[in-house]
């Protein structure tokens, strides 16, 4: 089930970016209070989804071996993880693998992150994250390989000192290595190609 690794992996990375590009921003509607600068916002980003990455590696469901015993018995999982520079980070995970012995089907799940205080390094300080962030996905796989669009939809908040970032977009990336971004990260409208 090295999938499901990887797909959490490459989410964390394009959300990072997604992060850097918005929260750094000059947007009126925008975070107004404590505003990070753009390293600090990709810092910050790329800090927080490699804690959410942490926490989720300590769930059964995200084990290679141990997935299709642990789903069969927990559809949904919680996790609670101590941030690196201290607060937690907790959340749940549902994960539906649909795949067959020889690697097609479906992968679909849905996770929920709420960072209380984690405190990630933005280079010169530590920024205090808390807030709640949601995500989905869903993949299609013939025998192993991308078949169908690999869709990923992140929302919700990140807050900090006062400040607050709300997201609401869409990745699709497709077989072909396509990838279109669409929504709304931090007050900015997000609409990219590739």
């Amino acid at each position: 089930m090295q999938p499901q690794k990887s797909l959490f992996r490459g989410a964390a990375v394009l959300v990072a970016i997604g992060a850097m590009v918005a929260c750094g921003g000059d947007s009126a509607t925008g975070p107004k209070s404590d505003q990070l600068s753009q390293q600090e916002a990709q810092q910050v980003a790329i800090g927080l989804f490699t804690e959410v990455d942490r926490a989720l590696s300590t769930i059964d469901a995200v084990a290679p071996m141990a997935a299709a015993r642990s789903l069969a018995t927990q559809p949904t999982q919680s996790f609670t993880s101590n941030c690196t520079n201290g607060g937690t980070l907790g959340g749940s995970l549902t994960y539906t693998d649909g795949l067959d012995s020889l690697g097609t089907g479906s992968l679909n799940g849905s996770v929920t992150v709420t960072p209380n205080g984690c405190k990630i390094s933005a280079g010169t300080r530590l920024i205090a994250v808390g807030g709640s962030i949601n995500f989905t996905f869903g993949l299609t796989l013939t025998q192993g390989a991308q078949t169908g669009n690999f869709t990923f939809h992140v929302g919700g908040t990140l807050t900090w000192s006062g400040a607050n970032c709300s997201m609401d977009y869409t990745v699709i990336l497709t077989p072909q290595d396509k990838e279109t971004i669409s929504g709304t990260l931090c007050g900015e409208t997000i609409n990219f190609s590739t």
